[in-house]
């Protein structure tokens, strides 16, 4: 018995330690994130699938994001962070696809608008941060966490030249694993700029960008993106 209190109570200082030492962390950033869609495409019509040709639709887009966490393992040279980030973009994949296949301005010479796509990532992202007492001032940290994407896709809206049509849009769930590294400077104990890179890696590459009767079109070659934050963290 005097054994399992001596356990008991060298646990609750441990989470007594933690509790006090552990940090909240919130962030915001903007950045670029660098698609590379680029692959064959399909287009399925009154039930008959057929080919679109290779869409080069990989584009750079503008990226806004925040986020939090709590420090779960506070360790002196070594901290688990748990962190959550929140980032939104917008890219015209179809009219940059459109161009790629069929010449530069294509898109708006047929009359064609619309079918933007934005994004909405959620990432879970267990992070592993140093403290380094050499350079107290830097903080690295590095991680491979788990991206929940969300595209959604508008009409595409047709008109003179090309006849008048709406082709109804889609929005596509995709989940995937994210490579991220990055490190923060300290001005403060709480105020520390940082950059970070992200690489994501979704399960299935196909991503379908618009989904009606008259036209489904689904991008079958969609690796990811590789994307570059930069902002500044608060910590307390």
């Amino acid at each position: 018995m005097r054994k399992a209190g001596v356990i008991l109570l060298v646990v609750i200082c441990i989470l007594s330690f933690q509790t006090a030492s552990a940090q909240l962390i919130g962030q915001a950033h903007v950045g670029l994130k660098f698609f590379g869609i680029k692959g064959a495409t399909t287009v399925t019509s009154g039930g008959t699938v057929s080919q679109a040709g290779n869409f080069d639709a990989g584009k750079t887009v503008f990226n806004i994001g925040v986020g939090g966490g709590y420090t779960i393992i506070p360790a002196g040279v070594y901290n688990l962070d748990l962190l959550l980030d929140i980032n939104f973009a917008s890219g015209g994949f179809s009219e940059q696809g459109y161009n790629s296949a069929f010449g530069s301005g294509k898109f708006s010479a047929d009359g064609l608008s619309g079918s933007t796509t934005t994004i909405l990532a959620f990432d879970i992202m267990p992070a592993h941060r140093l403290n380094l007492y050499a350079l107290p001032n830097l903080v690295p940290w590095a991680g491979l966490g788990l991206s929940f994407n969300m595209y959604s896709t508008s009409d595409l809206k047709s008109g003179p030249p090309s006849p008048t049509a709406t082709l109804k849009g889609n929005t596509d769930f995709k989940i995937g694993l994210i490579i991220f590294y990055g490190a923060a400077w300290k001005i403060t104990s709480m105020l520390q700029p940082f950059l970070q890179f992200k690489h994501h890696i979704p399960f299935s590459s196909e991503l379908k960008i618009s989904d009606d009767p008259n036209g489904t079109y689904i991008i079958k070659d969609a690796p990811g993106y590789f994307n570059i934050e930069a902002g500044m963290r608060v910590t307390l």
